[in-house]
């Protein structure tokens, strides 16, 4: 009810309790005037006249209806003048009611602008203090790696000084032997020399001290005549040999070596090489000394001088101990990694399992691929494996966090594959439990005449179909193509539909082999059968193109194409001498005829390319 119509109600109640007012005191004044009139007249009072009654009756009448009407406009006036009034306000009320609103949402839009400068300012602060977080971490990492660092070139420098102690007190036991060795050869009266042809090869430990006193005074020695073995260099069995080639090599890969370099080693002894090389290798050979002060002759090398002898000694006697270890430990070989690497293999199928495949009749296989079909389609509601590019996969992070124990497995009435998984994980596992159970109730409610068959055969049938549904879903998705771009949807069916074509063409030529295959070897067999019987001679005919037929398979089989869907029919043209080159202007027509055979009637020839 609006408000105008509750006026309207309030104003007709109103006139019409007046008017009930006013018909009461009507009567009571009609009343009172009876009575006048009787006390007056009494013959009156008892015979009153029917038509003065119905006069006055009707004077009244007129006079209350029209004292009714001017009072009903009068209070209509009234109520048309207050609903106006009231009009007036509630626009005004209105108007306000806009006015605050429209401020309000001004306010509103203000306080928006200055939340959204906070935010941002927020933002940037804390993207910036995350900056500087992440370049603090940065700087420590860096730190703790180069202390890191710092502490394993320290490790090796104190275990370099203690190898390089050792080899020094080694040295200086070995010299001193030596020593006192030579002094007693010295002391021993002189012999006479024996023949020339009759002179004895010196032992191995005679060499090797020969070799060893011959160290200090071979300093100005040639290139040629530096290295000084017992042994044959060129000898693939000879390890002094490998020695000097190995040192050789090190020379011919730095060129800044140059000088003497004097190697002396013995086959028959354990005794390590000694190798003098100028001062400018230490460049390569990283050695720690005590700093000092520089001078002029610190980068030069004075060959006549035995403090920088020794001292290339020292410094290269740690390097051939450790590369001698290492030749003795590879078995007479420097390098260091000589094991092959192990080709890995594929784990083979099991062998019951194949047996039971190899001894399949191919109507058992048949069927029981149906059965793993028809077991896809109860579950998936799929007829086809094209049919699971709409399947909804398990998200990455429910199969994790399945894997890890933290979620629930899949549910036996609402099945669904990890796709985007591997075939082997956590949850396509449990969904091939879940299948194979399925299966195997099948199986057992259905009574199938089929052969028994293991798990393990109807886990890799399953497994099978689960690997071309997830074959068929990747292939639906979005990929990038050539420009780095998503495909569209539209790219992905017509890439589809281009798959799917190209397979059917496949499938239909494979299955042309198969069935010539299968046609020749049943007339083969039905040859050899019936020439069994008869001693005639074509019979080792038939069994020799029998063996021809098992080599050769269904594969070698011709396909014999069924139609010319792969295939453009080309005439070659035997150009005339007479002919014109207005035939160029015709080759334009059937071009044009060829672009837009769709468009032009299919009647005559079909057009054709001509060479």
């Amino acid at each position: 009810m609006t408000r105008s119509q509750a006026w309207q109600t309030t104003a007709n109640s109103i006139i019409y309790s007046q008017y009930i007012r006013n018909t009461n005191s009507l009567r009571t004044e009609v009343l009172n005037l009876q009575l006048t009139a009787c006390e007056a007249n009494p013959l009156v009072h008892l015979q009153p006249s029917t038509s003065n009654l119905a006069v006055k009756h009707r004077f009244i009448e007129v006079d209350e209806s029209q004292y009714l009407c001017e009072e009903l406009n009068s209070r209509k006036a009234q109520i048309h003048l207050a609903e106006q009034r009231h009009n007036e306000k509630l626009c005004q009320a209105q108007e306000a009611q806009r006015q605050e609103i429209a401020s309000l949402q001004t306010h509103v839009s203000e306080q928006n602008t200055l939340v959204e400068a906070r935010y941002a300012e927020q933002l940037q602060q804390s993207k910036h203090a995350f900056q500087q977080e992440l370049l603090q971490k940065e700087q420590v990492m860096q730190r703790e790696l180069l202390l890191g660092m710092q502490q394993k070139e320290e490790a090796m420098w104190r275990e370099l000084e203690l190898e390089l102690t050792k080899a020094q007190a080694q040295r200086e036991q070995e010299m001193a032997v030596l020593e006192r060795k030579f002094r007693a050869l010295k002391n021993q009266p002189q012999q006479a020399h024996p023949p020339t042809d009759q002179v004895p090869q010196p032992s191995g430990s005679a060499t090797t001290e020969m070799t060893s006193m011959s160290v200090q005074n071979t300093g100005r020695a040639s290139a040629q005549n530096v290295c000084h073995l017992t042994g044959d260099p060129k000898s693939a069995s000879n390890p002094s040999g490998r020695i000097s080639q190995s040192i050789n090599s090190l020379r011919c890969k730095h060129p800044g070596i140059s000088g003497q370099t004097v190697l002396t080693a013995d086959t028959a002894q354990d005794d390590l090489p000694k190798v003098k090389l100028p001062s400018n290798l230490k460049r390569g050979i990283a050695h720690k000394q005590p700093e000092r002060e520089q001078s002029d002759t610190d980068g030069a090398y004075d060959p006549d001088s035995d403090d920088s002898d020794n001292e290339l000694v020292n410094r290269l006697e740690p390097v051939i101990m450790k590369a001698f270890q290492r030749f003795v430990k590879n078995g007479g070989d420097f390098q260091t990694n000589t094991t092959a690497r192990t080709r890995r293999r594929k784990p083979r199928l099991d062998r019951e399992l194949r047996k039971e495949k190899d001894n399949e009749l191919p109507s058992d296989r048949s069927a029981f691929l149906a059965h793993g079909r028809a077991l896809m389609k109860q579950v998936f509601g799929t007829n086809k494996d094209e049919d699971f590019a709409l399947h909804q996969s398990v998200t990455p992070q429910i199969a994790d966090a399945y894997s890890k124990g933290e979620e629930e497995g899949p549910d036996e009435n609402d099945l669904h594959i990890d796709m985007m998984g591997r075939l082997d994980s956590e949850w396509n596992k449990k969904v091939l439990e879940i299948l194979l159970a399925k299966l195997k109730d099948v199986r057992k409610e259905g009574e199938w005449s089929l052969p028994n068959r293991s798990d393990d055969y109807l886990a890799a049938l399953i497994k099978d179909r689960m690997k071309r549904a997830m074959r068929a879903w990747a292939a639906s998705q979005r990929k990038t193509n050539q420009s780095g771009e998503l495909e569209t949807w539209d790219d992905v069916e017509q890439r589809l539909v281009a798959q799917k074509e190209a397979q059917l063409v496949t499938n239909r030529h494979a299955t042309r082999r198969r069935n010539r295959y299968n046609r020749r070897k049943r007339i083969v067999e039905y040859m050899i059968e019936l020439r069994a019987g008869d001693e005639n001679q074509d019979l080792h005919l038939w069994k020799w193109l029998q063996s021809v037929l098992e080599h050769l398979g269904a594969d070698g089989m011709s396909s014999d194409e069924s139609s010319t869907e792969n295939f453009k029919t080309v005439y070659r043209v035997t150009n005339m001498p007479w002919r014109r080159a207005l035939t160029e202007s015709m080759d334009i027509v059937d071009r044009q005829r060829h672009k837009d055979a769709d468009i032009f009637t299919p009647k005559g020839s079909k057009p054709a390319k001509r060479l």
